[in-house]
């Protein structure tokens, strides 16, 4: 069975993946801009999520990738 999945992944997702038998993942590393419109997307849904179940673990989602964005923008959490 083949499932598609195009979304930003992390912490080794990949790997993880390819590392059971029988699975694999292909996956692509985004350019700048690429990243940076993905990072946009991923931060509506986060902020979907959280203002329909207000919980910490979607709170934390969406500080993950407002924090990714400060990353790729070079900008300080001071």
């Amino acid at each position: 069975m083949k499932y598609v999945y195009n979304k930003l992944v992390r912490d080794k997702i990949p790997e993880n993946i390819n590392s059971i038998i029988g699975r694999t993942c292909n996956y692509k590393i985004l350019d700048e801009d690429e990243y940076m419109k993905e990072l946009d997307k991923k931060l509506f849904e986060e902020a979907h999520e959280f203002i329909e179940e207000h919980s910490v673990e979607e709170l934390a989602d969406l500080t993950e990738v407002i924090l990714a964005i400060m990353k790729a923008k070079n900008i300080s959490k001071e």
